[in-house]
């Protein structure tokens, strides 16, 4: 399951944002066989069907598509019907410039801008009517539904070279780095996604028909939906995580060549053209690796540095102190109190 922190965190924000808005929370858990004890004692944990299971029925019984989570509802039917009206566009920049102005039409309490600076394509998500405790889950969520909306409309995965978010962190970043991007930053000025241009001039290749299976796909899922076509660095970077995750070792860029059916040196321009390259994705798989066997409280400190593949003793410790300004034993000294917090509603 894809970034199970940031379900969780999504999820009790939903459920504090019903009982706020007066739904008692037997009527929004009894239905769908959620025990209220394990919920509040942090016992529950949601996957992506409870989530969405929840969702639904938050949107049902408010009646509002945004949750409770802004200022003024927003009318069940409403993304659906704006999603059937860009699917005659020619582009996708085409199609995202009418679904923003629609939403300009139905709402003020969010927005949405698309830009260009340079060869980057930035998309802009504005919150001037989102309440402040909630404005985490609907960043997120749009920046989501648009990332994943807008590789469906191509059929073809869309990375994003940076993420930016004017709230601060409510996860882990391995979960973000999961499911947006690796360069994820926090408290900015404004929440955008950067990627590259060029994929605004793809053509729109869905049709109607194929909505419902859309809305299907994404509804369970944080990942990309069925019918996108994934970029090479994704694909690269799953093999790599995989592997890495399983044995403690990197594939040399040969193995991954060949299995990609191309050779060393276009797989390298390949990946560069994405924004990457062999070297970054593996320091991000081993950036997650090592945070995650920290988390394991079972697991020695030594040994993490081992299984990260960190050839001195001390180069865990100076990895981390860069990743998060703490020594290992520090950040995870800080462990219980961050799940802790990450569980509240």
């Amino acid at each position: 399951m894809a970034a199970p922190g940031l379900i969780n965190r999504y999820a009790r924000t939903l459920l504090s944002s019903a009982v706020a808005r007066g739904i008692p929370l037997d009527e929004l858990c009894s239905p769908l066989g959620l025990e209220i004890e394990a919920l509040n004692t942090g016992a529950l944990l949601f996957d992506a069907r409870a989530y969405a299971a929840l969702q639904g029925r938050v949107v049902h019984l408010l009646q509002d598509e945004f949750c409770g989570m802004t200022r003024r509802p927003c009318r069940p039917g409403t993304q659906a019907l704006m999603c059937e009206l860009v699917l005659g566009s020619e582009s996708l920049e085409e199609a995202l410039g009418k679904a923003f102005r629609f939403y300009c039409v139905v709402t003020e309490d969010v927005r949405f801008a698309l830009s260009r600076e340079g060869s980057q394509a930035c998309l802009t998500i504005g919150t001037d009517g989102v309440r402040p405790q909630r404005l985490h889950a609907v960043v997120e969520g749009w920046s989501l539904f648009w990332l994943h909306f807008s590789s469906w409309l191509a059929g073809r995965e869309i990375p994003l070279s940076r993420v930016c978010f004017e709230h601060s962190q409510s996860a882990f970043i391995e979960d973000y780095a999961q499911v947006f991007s690796p360069r994820c930053e926090f408290r900015c000025r404004d929440s955008s996604l950067y990627f590259d241009s060029r994929y605004l001039t793809m053509p729109v290749v869905k049709t109607a028909s194929e909505l419902d299976q859309f809305f299907d796909d994404v509804r369970f899922e944080l990942e990309a939906p069925a019918g996108v076509v994934s970029c090479l660095s994704s694909r690269v970077r799953r093999r790599l995580r995989r592997h890495f995750f399983e044995h403690q070792e990197f594939l040399t860029m040969e193995r991954l060549a060949d299995e990609c059916h191309v050779g060393s040196q276009t797989l390298r321009r390949r990946l560069e053209d994405e924004g990457t390259s062999y070297r970054g994705l593996k320091e991000e798989i081993r950036r997650e690796a090592a945070m995650n066997w920290l988390r394991d409280e079972e697991i020695p400190i030594v040994e993490v540095s081992r299984m990260s593949g960190f050839a001195e003793a001390n180069g865990l410790s100076r990895a981390v102190k860069s990743w998060v300004g703490v020594s290992p034993s520090e950040f995870r000294r800080t462990i219980v109190a961050a799940r802790q917090q990450f569980q509240q509603i």
